[in-house]
């Protein structure tokens, strides 16, 4: 009895080992931590050892950092490029825009488009600053532009169409002449030989149209005349005549207007005529001794005030020529030819018809309006009041 209670005692005592010949925990409350003590940390998952030879992670992104900086600076050159590239084009643009002038229409509907976009930004922000600047600003500063500038092209509207009427009228003269005079040599032939019907017939048709283009110069007369008066002189070279208004060229807005730096304070007034004058004169050399002792200013055109400013004056060109000398040798030879071949009487003012003719096509100089190509007008050039 006595030595089974021991070998039972021994087998209480020392615990039985596992498979790995560790000796198994106690789960007795002398292996729970006490009050005060703190608890044992649990072991965690082992970290797998890195394999011998792989370099350490810092190395592997240094050895890339080239490769990425490389690649977004080639970026930020394409970037750059690109960016230059449509900035050139935009201020080759703008400077097209800057040399090509708008018309007048398309200046209007600028100005107007303009105008109605302060409009819808002083109504979208009443209480920003955008806004406030709209109303007090851009609305009123657009309205004037487009005022003055409506007010202008329709001047230069109806003054371009009394043109055009004029010109239209000289025009017809001109072909009515040139008739007249082909069935006066028509008429002739046909008295020449024998045919009298048909000379009284084309006597006729002279006369009839003698009549239409007596009316038809009439009024082209009255057209220039209102449009230009005044201007008796001839031919592109004409003698200055002392002035008391002198200035320069400021701007040529086109083919046939100019703004002159003289304006209603140095005592421009509208229908005033100015000269603009070359930059070279005729000069004048001393016979004697051969030397230039001055020159004589000639002029490029001429151009008459039509709207006048405080600083500033816009003029229209225009220059008074004589027609061409053209011949007409049947209606200046055949003025006496009906009367004098006892004609009926309705032949009787053939001849004063034909007179009247003659005198409106070469007595009196119809002025021809001229553009500022022909004649080369340039910012700077020199005019002086003539009329």
């Amino acid at each position: 009895m006595g030595s089974q209670w021991d070998d039972v005692k021994v087998a209480d005592a020392e615990p039985n080992p596992d498979d790995t010949g560790k000796p198994i925990a106690s789960e007795g409350p002398a292996a729970m931590p006490g009050p005060g003590q703190p608890a044992a940390p649990q072991a965690g998952p082992a970290r797998p050892d890195p394999p011998v030879g792989t370099p350490p992670v810092w190395k592997t992104h240094a050895a890339t950092w080239g490769t990425h900086l490389g690649n977004g600076l080639t970026h930020v050159g394409t970037w750059l490029t690109h960016l230059g590239s449509w900035l050139a084009q935009l201020i080759n643009r703008l400077a097209r825009l800057v040399e090509t002038k708008p018309s007048p229409l398309q200046t209007l509907a600028i100005l107007a488009g303009l105008a109605v976009l302060s409009v819808l930004g002083a109504l979208a922000f009443p209480t920003n600053a955008f806004g406030k600047a709209c109303v007090i600003a851009f609305v009123p500063g657009l309205c004037i532009a487009l005022g003055i500038r409506g007010t202008r092209w329709y001047r230069g509207q109806a003054l371009n169409q009394h043109l055009t009427h004029a010109a239209q009228a000289t025009l017809q003269l001109k072909r009515s002449v040139r008739y007249v005079d082909d069935r006066l040599a028509e008429a002739q032939r046909h008295w020449e030989s024998g045919a009298n019907d048909s000379a009284l017939i084309e006597v006729v048709r002279a006369k009839t149209a003698t009549e239409l283009a007596l009316g038809t110069a009439e009024h082209a007369t009255r057209q220039w005349t209102s449009l230009a008066p005044g201007f008796d002189d001839e031919g592109s070279q004409r003698s200055i005549t002392d002035g008391n208004i002198e200035g320069s060229v400021a701007r040529v807005e086109d083919q046939y207007t100019l703004i002159i730096n003289r304006g209603a304070e140095h005592g421009t007034k509208a229908d005033m005529v100015f000269a603009v004058l070359t930059e070279g004169g005729d000069q004048i050399v001393d016979p004697e001794t051969g030397a230039v002792i001055g020159e004589l200013p000639t002029e490029k055109l001429r151009v008459k005030v039509v709207d006048v400013q405080p600083k500033y004056s816009r003029a229209v060109t225009f220059r008074a020529i004589a027609p061409a000398k053209r011949s007409h040798p049947a209606l200046t030879g055949s003025a006496g030819t009906a009367s004098g071949l006892e004609m009926p009487g309705a032949f009787d003012s053939l001849d004063e018809s034909i007179s009247r003719l003659l005198e409106n096509e070469f007595g009196e100089p119809i002025s021809v309006r001229e553009t500022t190509a022909k004649m080369r007008i340039d910012v700077g050039d020199r005019v002086r009041q003539v009329r």
